[in-house]
């Protein structure tokens, strides 16, 4: 049961993603099939030419409030985890990136969102415990390639 719930809280928050972001015109179903050919499961992240992606402002402050919000959070994993889910929403929502910097985005979403739903619904503290290692080292993650 948890597994479902799990499983249906990435699929949600991807399709948020997949038909959100770039805030253009296109309806939610062409914008949804972009998304998953630029962003496919198992695609990696890579620099720009050495370099880290530029990210646009609404990025950079959304990822920043999660960062901040996972270090000083000392509350359960769960809760922690919704606030998460909330704040990549918000990220989504505001995203204005375009070509490859945003194609590099969407690939690292797609590691973050499930891990994120994964701390949302996790009840064993050991596998919460591991599930907000993920999310830490994710978002450390985006620091190595995103500025």
């Amino acid at each position: 049961m948890k597994a479902t719930v799990a499983i249906f809280a990435a699929l949600t928050m991807m399709t948020v993603v997949f038909a959100g972001c770039n805030g253009d015109n296109a309806s939610p179903a062409a914008n949804s099939l972009e998304h998953r050919h630029e962003a496919a499961p198992g695609e990696t992240l890579k620099l720009n030419d050495g370099s880290k992606w530029q990210a646009d402002t609404n990025t950079r402050e959304a990822v920043n409030r999660m960062q901040q919000t996972v270090r000083e959070h000392t509350g359960d994993s769960m809760a922690l985890g919704k606030v998460l889910q909330k704040q990549t929403s918000e990220l989504v929502r505001k995203c204005t990136m375009t070509g490859e910097p945003h194609n590099q985005l969407h690939i690292w979403l797609n590691r973050y969102m499930p891990a994120v739903d994964h701390l949302a619904a996790e009840t064993d503290d050991a596998r919460s415990g591991m599930a907000r290692e993920q999310v830490t080292h994710l978002l450390h993650e985006y620091d190595q390639f995103f500025e």
